[in-house]
């Protein structure tokens, strides 16, 4: 299995609010239970 690391895109907000909604991604890590993929894609349009 290939794994390519690169920087997140807007594209990504789907993929990421999927994996920050699992019960141990909630419980791991500061994030706020049931984000949404507009939160997601807001935040990835206004990185740095």
């Amino acid at each position: 299995m290939e794994i390519i690391v690169r920087p997140t895109q807007v594209s990504d907000a789907a993929a990421l609010c999927e994996i920050y909604s699992q019960p141990k991604a909630q419980r791991e890590t500061l994030q706020l239970p049931k984000p949404s993929v507009a939160m997601w894609t807001q935040r990835l349009e206004n990185m740095p």
